[in-house]
């Protein structure tokens, strides 16, 4: 006999009635301030199929992302992207202020002028708060009458940035270095760093012209070179049934069969120079990782800068420990899609060191007694090593090399950069058919031995 089903309550009950909405489930979309990761199938065939769709069709202006929290869903040139809109993080991957900051990491060594002006913008911001709570204290005034959070973090800027043999040491003329540590130590007003800020800015936008160049890359130099002889040898290969009807004294439609490999051949090559490899964008929207990217994560979270005051209340943007959630299949749209303000470069995350050889992070990373890292909201993990080749400065050598050709591809979400590869791909098959019809007509013309 089966147990009778229970009856439903119909008596009030203090407890609000359960809810079966379900939780929306996060985009695809990888948030600014996230590590890329690697596809989890890296050589899916069947997006082949969809290969003469994506040929001749750009891709959609819409990116995938929330158009009203990403702001790269609205653009449409690569030459719009503009620093002040990376800096606010309104780009995705491989635009991402996450992927500027890499850049300058380990490419241009120059990861200070971000830090800077990211601690300005913050400085900036509490000054302006403080100021208008406070109308009567507006004008002239000693630094020293600062609220505590504002003067701590103004004496922590002026020492990582501007105090001589810092590690974040601007390259700054010391007429400009000299003048700023005196007018700032003085009265702490956000301008005072005008003169420093404009030539910082100055040297971020040609940083991020570099940036988006080379963002444009689908894949690595061996890559590249693979590409280019695979182009080669299929342009060469298309001239065998030519020969073949020219010395055999064959019929004149069979030199027609090698006009194919002919223009797939030149379409390759042509692109290998604009650092494009079709087998990487012909199996999907993706790219390369880079050496840095491919690295594990082996030193804390725990940032060089501190870009909150150290009593402002902490913000919203993920921090380093909790990325890794963010891409959880049921979180929350808000937090799925927040911007993180990133001062951490990659192999800054949260990994902890096994070896009890490694140097500790006090070791190898010692700050003076105000450094803007003792500030952080996100307390350091003494158990975690600080390689030099990660902190500014130090022997990068092991983290910019080259791409190994069969490196693994993650997503390109920028519609930017998807616009961009798309046009070099649509170039480089119209080169190709040029190519391809100009031969095919010499070929022709050409009667048989």
């Amino acid at each position: 006999m089966a147990p009778p089903r229970a009856r439903e309550s119909t008596g009030s009950t203090l407890a609000p009635p359960p809810s079966f909405t379900p939780r929306p489930r996060a985009r695809v979309a990888q948030p600014a301030g996230l590590r890329p990761a690697p596809n989890a199938t890296q050589f899916p065939f069947r997006n082949l199929l969809r290969l003469p769709a994506r040929v001749f069709y750009p891709p959609s202006l819409q990116a995938e992302a929330a158009a009203e929290k990403v702001g790269s869903a609205t653009r449409t040139e690569l030459r719009e992207v503009q620093l002040a809109d990376v800096l606010a993080g309104k780009y995705l991957s491989p635009l991402s202020l996450k992927d500027f900051e890499g850049h300058l990491v380990f490419r241009e060594r120059s990861c200070e002028n971000l830090y800077f002006i990211l601690w300005l913008n913050e400085y900036q911001k509490e000054w302006n708060t403080y100021q208008a709570a406070n109308p009567t204290q507006r004008g002239p005034h000693s630094a020293v009458h600062l609220p505590a959070n504002l003067y701590t973090s103004l004496q922590a800027g002026l020492e990582a940035f501007f105090a001589p043999n810092a590690r974040l040491e601007l390259n700054l003329s010391s007429t400009t270095r000299d003048k700023t540590l005196v007018e700032a130590a003085q009265s702490g007003s956000p301008s005072d760093f005008r003169d420093a800020r404009d030539v910082v800015e100055m040297s971020l936008q040609r940083s991020l012209s570099a940036h988006k160049k080379a963002a444009i890359a689908n894949a690595g130099g061996r890559r590249l070179a693979l590409c280019a002889c695979m182009g080669m040898f299929m342009f060469l290969l298309g001239f065998v049934p030519a020969l073949v009807a020219i010395f055999g004294d064959l019929a004149r439609g069979i030199r027609v069969i090698g006009l194919p490999f002919i223009a797939l051949g030149a379409a390759l090559v042509s692109m290998a120079p604009r650092r494009i490899c079709f087998a990487v964008w012909a199996l999907g929207s993706d790219r390369q990782l880079l050496p840095w990217e491919m690295k594990a994560p082996s030193v804390t979270s725990g940032t060089l800068v501190a870009l909150t005051c150290p009593s402002t209340p902490r913000s919203k943007s993920p921090s380093a420990d909790e990325e890794h959630d963010l891409g959880d299949e049921w979180e929350e749209d808000d937090r799925s899609f927040a911007t993180a303000t990133s001062a951490t470069p990659y192999p800054w995350e949260n990994e902890k060191v096994g070896s009890p050889s490694s140097p500790t992070f006090s070791q190898t990373a010692s700050f003076p007694p105000h450094s803007p890292t003792l500030g952080s909201s996100r307390p350091l993990r003494r158990d975690s090593a600080a390689p030099s080749s990660y902190t500014p400065k130090g022997d990068y050598s092991q983290l910019n090399g080259s791409i190994p050709a069969w490196a693994p591809v993650c997503q390109v979400y920028a519609p930017e950069v998807q616009r961009e590869h798309w046009k070099i791909v649509r170039q480089g098959f119209l080169i190709g058919a040029v190519t391809a019809v100009v031969l095919g007509a010499v070929l022709l013309a050409v009667p048989n031995a």
